[in-house]
This record gives structure tokens, C-alpha cells and sequence, in this order.
């Protein structure tokens, strides 16, 4: 999803890859590889935020939450049945 909005953002300032590349001192091919995958750390979002003015804001939502408390309910009790044995 990341790569999509830099994507994006690149058609929308005019700039290639390449540009973006040497905007944040890296290969071509190591962007191009990331942006394939959409594999980016968290500094590296930051550094690319930067680059192309743009804020950058991390959120994490929940579509499941009945199935995600079933989830944590099962390991706190799994991790109740190991702290007692």
C-alpha cells in the first residue's frame, strides 16, 4: 500500500524512481526492489515521506476485533496456564 501512494506521489511531482532513489541516497535498484514487494521499514517510510513533503502517519486498525479478542483471550489464558504450572 505504501509503494502505491509513492507511486502516486511520484506521477504527481513529476519525478521517477530513479529521482526518488538519489532524493534519499540509495540505489535505483534497491527502491525499485522495495517498491515491488512493498517492503519498507519505518525509517525508510520516514526518509521517503521527507523526500517528497509529505507527513507520514503510521495507524493500526482493526477490521476483526471479535475475532482479535478471541485471539488474545487464548494466549492470556494460555499464558496463565504456563505461569501457574
Amino acid at each position: 500500500m505504501f509503494a502505491k501512494v509513492v507511486k502516486h506521489s511520484l506521477v504527481e511531482s513529476d519525478l521517477k524512481v530513479a529521482d526518488l532513489a538519489r532524493m534519499i541516497n540509495t540505489s535505483y535498484a534497491n527502491l525499485s526492489q522495495k517498491m515491488k514487494r512493498d517492503n519498507f521499514s519505518e525509517k525508510e517510510m520516514q526518509q521517503i515521506a521527507d523526500a517528497l513533503c509529505l507527513d507520514l502517519d503510521i495507524v493500526l486498525a482493526n477490521n476483526h476485533k471479535e475475532e482479535q479478542a478471541k485471539r488474545i483471550k487464548a494466549y492470556y489464558d494460555a499464558f496463565k496456564r504456563l505461569k501457574s504450572d
